[in-house]
């Protein structure tokens, strides 16, 4: 390498130096403030998200109120709509008996209400539970009195005041017995 070669590349080799320190000073970190300025759309960004989030579920919780209340109203409707039926038997029950005293159609009119009454409490999926005869379960039965008895073993159910009824499998009401204490002591 020639006198004249050998400097070229000296200077060449120092404007490398100085062309790879420019190209390193490009590529170095953004400033403080391109930092922050980036951070804050990020801040920016992940409120509005939130912000959808809030209302998204905010409708959310109002469309299930409301739904709920309408999943209310149509049990209500489904619930009545049997009973109005017997109720209008008892309004054309109430007017005929005002027109006749004739006891026998009275109770033949009573007789048809109690089996609408009965189909409606079918439909509604209400069973009615007897309890004469059977040994007192207090989770069936509401114990009124107890009463000595020469017929029934003590424990034995001897009268029913009212019926049980169960919907779905729950006993919504429990029959209203006596229960027998057993033979008279002494």
């Amino acid at each position: 390498m020639t006198k004249h070669a050998s400097e070229e590349y000296k200077k060449d080799a120092g404007h490398s130096e100085v062309r790879h320190e420019k190209t390193q000073e490009a590529h170095v970190e953004p400033s403080a403030d391109a930092h922050k300025s980036e951070e804050a759309e990020q801040l920016k960004t992940l409120n509005e998200k939130y912000m959808r989030l809030v209302a998204e579920f905010d409708n959310y919780r109002k469309r299930s109120a409301r739904e709920m209340a309408d999943l209310r109203l149509n049990v209500r409707a489904e619930t009545v709509l049997p009973m109005l039926e017997v109720m209008e038997c008892f309004d054309k029950a109430l007017a005929a008996s005002e027109l006749s005293d004739n006891i026998k159609s009275l109770r033949e009119g009573l007789a048809m209400i109690n089996s609408g009454f009965s189909k409606a409490m079918s439909e509604l999926g209400v069973e009615r539970l007897d309890a004469g005869g059977q040994s007192f379960d207090p989770a069936m039965h509401d114990a009124i009195s107890t009463e000595e008895s020469d017929i029934h073993d003590e424990g034995v159910i001897i009268k029913q005041w009212s019926y049980g009824y169960r919907l779905g499998g729950k006993l919504i009401k429990p029959a209203k017995v006596v229960v027998s204490s057993g033979r008279k002591k002494g």
